[in-house]
């Protein structure tokens, strides 16, 4: 910020809107930040629930604008008093349609393609995922279920157990996941507390 002396700065995701807004706080420079999604730290309630809501108050008090993409998070920034400047609810932050051009979809009738892009971790739903896909490959087994993705927790040996059974393909954490999308059949998000995420948004794009 010292270096780019920047007119405005636009923070997205926690850690950039607290510590953003610390920072250009302590300058005297103009910053609009955008919650793009509550996060597990608040989802899951108690003590760091409070620390994040507390870091949140600190991070947001001078901030000109705060966007949000739902209302629920809206009311519940507002309903627990963190913010008590402007705010407004956008439509979203939307995709790169040029990254995420419409393909033909896969017409093999002999497989079916199922597509996990995401953190693998508990609250995006990987538990629920690992079972249904034990399900569903023991009577379909040319159903493929791929995972693309970094490990946020401790699945190594899951994965690696799963990998073995053939019940999941994991291709670890990709810079490039349109080329999985456009070979599946359909993208699957079992996440507990996101709504249309980006990943869905490109797969809607992606047709």
């Amino acid at each position: 910020l010292n270096k780019v002396k920047p007119d405005v700065v636009l923070t997205y995701t926690i850690k950039p809107n607290v510590y953003g807004g610390l920072a250009c706080r302590l300058l005297n420079i103009p910053y609009i930040a955008n919650i793009t999604g509550l996060g597990t730290s608040i989802e899951n309630g108690g003590i760091m629930q409070r620390i994040t809501l507390s870091l949140y108050k600190i991070g947001l008090k001078k901030s000109s604008c705060v966007f949000f993409q739902n209302k629920t998070n809206h009311d519940f920034f507002i309903n627990n008093k963190v913010l008590k400047g402007r705010t407004r609810t956008i439509p979203g932050s939307g995709v790169n349609l040029n990254e995420h051009q419409f393909e033909e979809y896969p017409s093999d009738g002999k497989r079916l393609d199922f597509l996990f892009i995401g953190r693998i971790m508990q609250a995006k739903g990987i538990n629920e995922l690992f079972r249904a896909a034990q399900k569903i490959k023991k009577k379909y087994p040319k159903v493929y279920f791929h995972l693309v993705g970094g490990t946020e927790e401790d699945y190594k040996e899951e994965i690696d157990e799963l990998e073995k059974q053939e019940v999941i393909i994991y291709h670890g954490q990709q810079e490039d996941v349109h080329s999985f999308i456009k070979k599946s059949n359909a993208t699957i998000l079992p996440s507990h507390h996101e709504g249309l995420a980006n990943v869905l948004l490109e797969s809607a794009a992606t047709g």
